[in-house]
């Protein structure tokens, strides 16, 4: 459930022609949090900082997002989900 909600947030990033304001990106991160049914949308964010920042928590996603950049998160986003396809394929 966690790498195809990281697929789809990489999929939305990807289409959009420029970095809404962070409420925005905010709302995303919500509703992919919510399509995915995770146990509470804290769950969906604490993964969030853990695979892209490395920690338990940080700042709100959606302005982490808008301020570090849309491509750049992606390229993170990327990154991750690679890490988990090595690591799955020995």
């Amino acid at each position: 459930m966690e790498e195809m909600a990281l697929k789809d947030l990489l999929e939305a990033l990807g289409s959009m022609k420029m970095t809404p304001e962070p409420d925005k990106l905010q709302e995303l991160l919500y509703e992919i949090g919510k399509r995915y049914s995770f146990a509470d949308l804290r769950a969906w964010f604490h993964n969030l900082y853990q695979l892209l920042l490395g920690q338990e928590e940080g700042p709100r996603m959606g302005s982490f997002i808008s301020l570090y950049g849309i491509e750049e998160t992606r390229i993170l986003i990327q990154e991750v989900l690679q890490q988990k396809k090595s690591r799955m394929s020995f």
